[in-house]
């Protein structure tokens, strides 16, 4: 269990041993560091904690054997297995020899470790039943050594020969180095330790940054009065700390060190979906996304509770990378990495009170005081009472449709066409039109700039050269791509909506009668308030 830590002071052994630094002789500085830094670590050995009992009798079990080598260091790490559970047995290191060999050579020398080591556990374990036996290593290259034993360096002839003669019945398989606990054998790995909670009080902090860069300065000061300590990131440190604080019998029950929780808590962690993350230390909600394809931390977000002071410091953060959006906005971004309880009125809460927001606010309704406008708010779903701009939605709308259809434009090209379109309707005919008067009819866009605005000419260009392009052929295709849209557009344009405004025109009649209602008579109550009522 403690090899990972032991095998540091073996490396530093042999750096020393290839300095020819003497046993009576004083450290230089960089080793006197490294010596201090490793005897921090072991001092924290005794709060190492792990389960005494590995196997009962009766069962039957598979060993496993995982095998990882770097530069420096080569190892194996056991465990005995079966349906319910996994033990941890033994675990082994040494230092890469002193001749300068490749990666693929020491795999395959950790491989051979690996199969010695598990000769003697499956020996030692003999009144057991032990079924199988698998070798894991996360090099490809030393497996397909194993496999084909077509490697012509004798080094590894050697090993291979050793491997097949030891572990004949063996089965040696592949593991990616992420899932390889050997590699805690090969790389330096430091404890961590738990600080103090709180170590200040962050409710002081209006700022996540600030807190966060604060928390940063303390770790510094910590890790320069007691070295060799790896401390958590400052935000896990914190939603750590909140979690715990607010939710304590949870977190207590999650991580197993409490029994018994009540009802309403027990259904609270059904409804989400909560579970302990070891790695982090956190809870997280499983939710009803983690068949999806979003990041992990969308589909596992972490909980917050709503009533702390860092969800405060959250909203506030989200808010403003939303550039201080609405409710929705701030929402969306925060459930991309959490999921806090009654989210919506707790922003609703927080946005009420947000300076910059309220002075936008304050400033809008100054503006409108002074040039006497009124703000009136359209009712929802009653586009009748919007309907000049609504009309023009929906003719915009109708143009896209029936122009591009299923045709895939990038963005530029939708900007082309929704331009066109623009001049389109603003050049659209205000009046009656008389084919004997030779006067022009009133359009929108004499109301803007007093005269009809043509749109470019459309232009299906051919094939030619043309050496002011990057890249001619693909610009003239896209460019004729978009005069078909054009084209097509304008004969529409033409054909379909100056025939129906001939058609629609009603002349001096009322659209409707302005009389009251008589007894039998069919009409439509309006009433405000949602459409359920």
């Amino acid at each position: 269990m403690c090899v990972p830590i032991l095998i540091k002071g073996k490396i530093l052994i042999q750096e020393a041993w290839k300095e020819n630094i003497g046993w009576d002789v004083r450290l230089p500085p960089s080793f006197l560091y490294r010596w201090i830094t490793l005897a921090c670590e072991l001092s924290e050995l005794p709060t190492f904690k792990f389960p005494r009992c590995i196997c009962w009798m009766g069962d039957s079990y598979r060993l496993h054997v995982f095998v990882d080598a770097s530069t420096t260091a080569y190892g194996a790490v056991c465990y005995l297995s079966n349906n319910n559970q996994s033990n941890f047995v033994a675990s082994k290191a040494r230092v890469t020899p002193l001749k300068t060999r490749t990666i693929p050579q020491l795999e395959i020398t950790a491989l051979q470790l690996g199969s010695q080591f598990a000769c003697c556990i499956r020996d030692l374990f003999h009144h057991f039943f032990i079924e199988e036996v698998i070798i894991w290593s996360d090099s490809e290259v030393a497996l397909q050594w194993l496999k084909n034993n077509k490697c012509k360096i004798t080094y590894v002839q050697n090993r291979v020969a050793q491997i097949k003669e030891i572990g004949s019945s063996f089965k040696f398989l592949y593991v990616s180095t992420k899932e390889n606990p050997a590699d805690l054998l090969t790389r330096e790995i430091v404890p961590e330790v738990p600080i103090p909670e709180p170590i200040f009080d962050y409710s002081n902090y209006s700022s996540l940054r600030k807190l966060l860069n604060v928390t940063r300065i303390v770790y510094n000061f910590i890790g320069c009065v007691k070295s060799g300590i790896r401390l958590v990131d400052p935000l896990v440190y914190w939603i750590r700390h909140v979690q715990d604080t607010h939710y304590p019998r949870i977190y207590a029950s999650l991580r197993k060190e409490l029994n018994g929780l009540e009802q309403d808590k027990l259904q609270f962690i059904k409804d989400i979906g909560l579970y302990y993350d070891e790695s982090t230390g956190l809870i997280h909600s499983r939710g009803r996304l983690h068949h999806s394809n979003l990041d992990q931390s969308t589909k596992f977000p972490v909980l917050i509770p709503s009533k702390s002071h860092l969800t405060s410091l959250l909203i506030d953060f989200a808010h403003e990378k939303c550039l201080h959006g609405g409710v929705k906005e701030t929402l969306s971004y925060l459930r991309r990495q959490y999921w806090i309880p009654k989210v919506i009125s707790t922003i609703k809460k927080f946005l009420r009170h947000c300076v910059n927001c309220k002075r936008i606010r304050r400033d809008v309704k100054e503006y409108m005081a002074v040039n006497n406008i009124q703000w009136r708010f359209v009712e929802p779903r009653a586009p009748w009472q919007g309907g000049f701009y609504e009309r023009l939605i929906g003719l915009t709308k109708s143009c896209l449709k029936k122009v591009l259809f299923k045709k895939r434009v990038n963005a530029d090209e939708l900007e082309t066409v929704l331009k066109e379109i623009q001049c389109k309707l603003n050049n659209r005919p205000l009046t009656y039109i008389d084919a004997e008067t030779p006067i022009k009819p009133l359009a929108p866009i004499h109301l803007w700039c007093g005269r009809i605005i043509n749109p470019m000419p459309s232009v299906v260009l051919d094939s030619q050269e043309d050496p002011n392009f990057l890249d001619h052929s693909e610009f003239n295709k896209r460019y004729s791509q978009v005069s078909v849209i054009l084209n097509h557009f304008e004969n529409m344009w033409r054909n379909e909506y100056l025939t129906a405004l001939r058609e629609k025109h009603y002349g001096g009649s009322q659209a409707y009668q302005d009389k009251a209602p008589l007894l039998g008579d069919v009409v439509i109550v309006e009433q405000p308030g949602p459409q359920h009522e």
